[in-house]
């Protein structure tokens, strides 16, 4: 039996791929993508700015909550990469 090993994710980075990646976050807050990308590397996003998220990851299409600016997140699943068939 395989064990496999669950990978975390920062809160930072949960919101921010729920909302499309740092361009579309920082589009949606009409700021530059380097604000957002260190609110990645540091894992956390500045607590003004959760309902403004919250509101343009709904408008995406996107379940994101409060609790979810709080928590680390199970980071999603990769998909396996093809073997050539010989």
């Amino acid at each position: 039996m395989r064990m496999t090993k669950q990978i975390l994710i920062s809160p930072a980075e949960y919101v921010i791929g729920q909302i499309g990646g740092l361009t579309r976050t920082a589009n949606a807050l009409g700021l530059r993508v380097s604000t957002v990308q260190g609110w990645k590397m540091r894992g956390q996003i500045p607590q003004k700015h959760w309902i403004p998220l919250i509101e343009a990851a709904n408008a995406a299409g996107k379940n994101v909550s409060l609790p979810d600016f709080l928590t680390e997140h199970e980071a999603p699943a990769r998909p396996k990469k093809a073997r050539a068939v010989a």
